[in-house]
C-alpha cells in the first residue's frame, strides 16, 4: 500500500511537517479545513484540523519514518484512497477485445469540485461497460465540454502494423496510453493534478518495461495503477465513456465505408463474418480487423 493515515498526531510533529513543507502547500479555494502539500518526489500529504495526517504516494513511507508518525506495517494505518476527493487524471482504453475497429485510449481530468458543481452528471459517470450505447452518447454529450480530455485512436491499419512490429498487445496498449498522457501533459501544463490513475492491465514494472525496452520517451507523470479503476474514480470512468463514444463512432464509420453491419466482440458469430471477409480479396481487411486475433470457430 502507498497510502497511510495517522489519527491524533502529536502537535509538535504536525508543526514540524507544516514548517518543513510550507513552501509546497497546494493553493486551493475550498480547503475544507485541511492543508495539502505536494513535494516534488510525488507524495501528497494532507493535514486535517483534528491532527489526522494522510500520506499518499510511493515515497510516503519516507515521511512516515522521518517524522516518526507510526508503524508503516500496521494494517490500521494503511488506507485506500477515495480518488473522487482529489483532482484526478484517469486513463482507460476500449476496443481491445473486439475483432473490428480500433483501440481507443482516453485520459480525462476530473477535479474534486466536479461532484458539487455537477452533481447530476457526476451520478452518471460509471464504467462504460455498464452503459448502453445510447447512454454512452448521452453522457458523452454531457461531459465533452466539462471534462478536459485527450483521445488517441489506433486505427486498424496502425494496429496491425504495430502488432507485426512488437508482437505484443500489451506493448501496444502501453504505447497508446503513454502517447495520450504525453499529449495531455503538453496541452495542460497548469493543472493541479493529485493523481494520474490508470486502469491496470499489466503490473506497473511491466508497463514501464514495455516502453523502456522500445526506447519510448515517457509521459511526465507518476502513474498510479489500480484494477477496476473505473469503479474507483469518476475520472477513469469518464475516460472510459469518452473512449467508448469514439470507438462506437469509428465502428459506424467503418460500417459506412465497407457497407457492413459490424458486430462487436469476438464470439463465433463475429468469427464467421471475419472468416468470410478474409476470403473476399476485394476487402481491405487490414483497415477493418485486428489480424492477430484467432478466428477459429469454437465448438
Amino acid at each position: 500500500m502507498d497510502q497511510f493515515s495517522f489519527k491524533k498526531v502529536a502537535v509538535q510533529k504536525v508543526k514540524a511537517l507544516i514548517n518543513d513543507l510550507n513552501h509546497l502547500k497546494v493553493p486551493h479555494q475550498e480547503m475544507g479545513g485541511k492543508l495539502i502539500y505536494q513535494p516534488k518526489d510525488g507524495a501528497t500529504i494532507t493535514i486535517y484540523q483534528n491532527n489526522t495526517i494522510l500520506i499518499q504516494g510511493k515515497t510516503g513511507a519516507n515521511y512516515v519514518l522521518k517524522y516518526q508518525l507510526g508503524d508503516i506495517q500496521d494494517p490500521q494505518t494503511q488506507v485506500e484512497v477515495n480518488f473522487n476527493e482529489y483532482n484526478v487524471l484517469g486513463s482507460d482504453e476500449v476496443g481491445v477485445g473486439d475483432f473490428f475497429g480500433p483501440i481507443v485510449v482516453c485520459c480525462a481530468y476530473v477535479p474534486a469540485s466536479f461532484k458539487t458543481s455537477n452533481p447530476s452528471i457526476f451520478q452518471n459517470l460509471k464504467d462504460s461497460k455498464t452503459l448502453t450505447d445510447h447512454e454512452i452518447t448521452k453522457v458523452y454529450l454531457q461531459i465533452k465540454d466539462l471534462v478536459k480530455h485527450t483521445v488517441y485512436i489506433m486505427g486498424n491499419k496502425t494496429y496491425n502494423d504495430k502488432y507485426e512490429q512488437y508482437q505484443n498487445i500489451n506493448t501496444l496498449k502501453c504505447l497508446a496510453h503513454n502517447q495520450v498522457l504525453a499529449k495531455f501533459a503538453q496541452e495542460n501544463q497548469d493543472l493541479n493534478i493529485n493523481y494520474i490513475l490508470m486502469d491496470q492491465f499489466v503490473e506497473e514494472k511491466k508497463y514501464y518495461e514495455h516502453l523502456q525496452v522500445n526506447k519510448i520517451k515517457l509521459a511526465p507523470y507518476q502513474i498510479t495503477f489500480k484494477t477496476k479503476a473505473e469503479s474507483k474514480s469518476v475520472a477513469v470512468a469518464s475516460a472510459s465513456i469518452i473512449a467508448r463514444y469514439y470507438f462506437l463512432t469509428a465502428i459506424k464509420n467503418l460500417e459506412a465505408k465497407y457497407n457492413l453491419v459490424i458486430p462487436l466482440g469476438a464470439n463465433n458469430h463475429v468469427k464467421s463474418l471475419v472468416n468470410s471477409l478474409k476470403r473476399q480479396k476485394q476487402i481491405d481487411v487490414r483497415g477493418l480487423l485486428k489480424l492477430n486475433f484467432n478466428s477459429k470457430i469454437k465448438k
